[in-house]
């Protein structure tokens, strides 16, 4: 049973998703659109992988460390009807010729999820579909929020196969069998339940920007990634099904140098955030505000503001070559902050 409170709390399953061969087909030409900065040695990002896994697997255990691909080969096990689903949908998004389609629905199922992840047949180089370099950041293709599991829509078309497959995960996958019958998965990608806007914004948010702080109080960045419209068709949706209290929608430059709130601040205990000033001490080109179920709401300047204000008035601010920021109550009861290296 999902159930996540908090960004801090002891890690008890995670899933991850090793590079795969797919990534050595980005070229400096295509990076841009496949939205990887830069061309990278694959076997060295695999070994760094393999020591981080190993790290997770020492402190959760092996069996609760999940690795995306196995969890879509054990998915396509699972369900006939949703693997023939998943394929038909993929041939019809890429655009494949019926021969092609007849190949994927032919491959066993572990030739198939290589296939699906990387693009191509490595047995004959029969190339497929584009790579999916981007599905190694597994933490944006879905957020669990308390007992409810939300998978995100990438505002990016390069990352669609990522959030095709991740839905048939969490549709197909046993693991989720109990989240699924008690209706606990939100589909961002449902347009029924999530149109575009009247004027036409789209529904898009990637689990980058979305922190849960405490059980009451759920993060969500404006973003390049993360529509305003999509935290507010959310934001109902949560305070509907009792899933939150607080939705705080954080407003960030909509730039790529930004990208994501998880680029500009991080919890990494109950009095501590390592965060990057200009955004989040000074507030530059941000702001918060707050939306409660009651119909109430807040706002604020920044985010340290309201970090201080609504979660932690002990909140120590760690700036990167810049000490600590920290806050004492004096005798009136007024808050100043103190900087210490």
């Amino acid at each position: 049973m999902v159930n996540v409170s908090s960004e801090i709390g002891r890690l008890k399953k995670v899933i991850v998703h090793r590079p795969d061969r797919g990534i050595s087909r980005i070229t400096p030409k295509r990076a841009t659109e496949l939205l990887f900065d830069d061309i990278v040695y694959v076997p060295q990002m695999m070994d760094e992988h393999d020591t981080f896994t190993d790290v997770l697997d020492e402190f959760v255990g092996q069996e609760n460390v999940h690795e995306a691909e196995k969890l879509i080969f054990e998915s396509l096990n699972a369900s006939a009807a949703m693997r023939e689903e998943l394929i038909n949908k993929a041939v019809h998004y890429e655009e494949l010729p019926s021969t092609d389609a007849a190949a994927l629905k032919a491959m066993e199922n572990d030739i198939l999820t290589q296939v699906l992840v990387t693009g191509y047949l490595q047995e004959d180089d029969h190339i497929y579909f584009d790579p999916i370099p981007n599905f190694i950041f597994t933490r944006d293709i879905a957020v669990s929020v308390n007992d409810h599991v939300i998978i995100t829509k990438a505002a990016k078309t390069a990352r669609f196969r990522e959030n095709l497959l991740t839905r048939f995960i969490f549709a197909a996958h046993p693991l989720f069998a109990e989240t699924n019958t008690q209706g606990k998965v939100i589909n961002l990608n449902d347009l029924n339940a999530f149109p575009p806007s009247r004027m036409g914004q789209s529904v898009s948010m990637e689990g980058g920007d979305v922190m849960i702080l405490n059980e009451g109080c759920l993060l969500i960045g404006c973003s390049e990634r993360t529509t305003e419209h999509a935290i507010h068709s959310l934001k109902e949706v949560l305070f509907d099904k009792g899933v939150i209290e607080n939705v705080v929608q954080i407003n960030i430059p909509d730039d790529r140098s930004y990208m994501h709130i998880d680029t500009l601040f991080t919890r990494i205990n109950t009095n501590d955030m390592v965060c990057f000033k200009p955004i989040v001490f000074d507030g530059n080109s941000s702001n918060v505000q707050v939306y409660r179920k009651d119909g109430s709401s807040a706002g604020y300047d920044s985010v340290k503001n309201f970090i201080w204000s609504e979660i932690n008035p002990d909140m120590n601010f760690i700036l990167p070559e810049m000490g600590f920021l920290h806050t004492r109550k004096e005798s009136n009861g007024q808050m100043v902050a103190i900087w210490s290296l």
